[in-house]
Formats: structure tokens, sequence, C-alpha cells
């Protein structure tokens, strides 16, 4: 099933009202020669910025960032000019159902240690 679907099943499921809009290169379309520039990102910024509300889930995909293992990849051939690799250690995607929970049903997830009185 894919993300988009998920969301308006669960939306359905939760009597809630709301949109799923999915915002990539393609329902941009962007080709691929506008990352060099500023513009792809742009371009992203403002779809978000148009689209975002209290009722609906924004899916932004920006597709100028390569994938975990190519950066490393890159990372590796730079030789002495290497960043560490402690740089490429990245937060996991969070669910689906954990997504739902905080924008739509409004779950808070429990406080960080740092932002608890003690």
């Amino acid at each position: 099933m894919d993300v988009i679907q998920y969301f308006l099943n669960r939306f359905s499921s939760q009597e809630k009202t709301g949109n799923v809009h999915l915002i990539n290169d393609e329902s941009l379309g962007i080709t691929k020669d506008i990352y060099k520039g500023k513009k792809a990102r742009a371009s992203l910024i403002s779809a978000v910025e148009r689209l975002v509300s209290k009722e609906d889930v924004v899916i932004a995909i920006n597709c100028g960032t390569p994938p975990i293992e190519i950066a490393r990849e890159w990372n590796s051939n730079r030789g002495e000019e290497a960043y560490e690799a402690t740089i490429f250690i990245w937060d996991p995607v969070p669910s689906y159902d954990g997504i739902l929970d905080v924008i739509i049903v409004k779950k808070a997830k429990p406080p960080n240690l740092s932002t608890v009185a003690l």
C-alpha cells in the first residue's frame, strides 16, 4: 500500500477529513538539471507552504539529495578531505502510524529528558 492511500484509509477510519498531497520532482515538473541551482528547493518550499494546513498531510520528497549509501561512497573517495563517518548517522524515518498519531490524532510524543524539569 502506498503512503497516500495509507493516510486516506486512516483518515476514513478516524472519521477525519483531509487530503494527502505528495510533492516531488514529477508533481512540480522539475528536471534533474535544475538541481544545479536553488530553484528546485525554492519550488519545493513554495509548494509545501501553499498546501500546509491543519487538516492535510503534505509529503515532500527532495530528490536532490543522494541516498546515504551514495553519500558515504562519495565521502570515502575524498581521501584526506573526507568527513568523519559519524556525520552519516541519520535518524530513522518514523512509522506512518507515528506520523498520523502526531498530526491527526494529536497524540503527543513523550517529552525529551532535556525538556523535563527535574
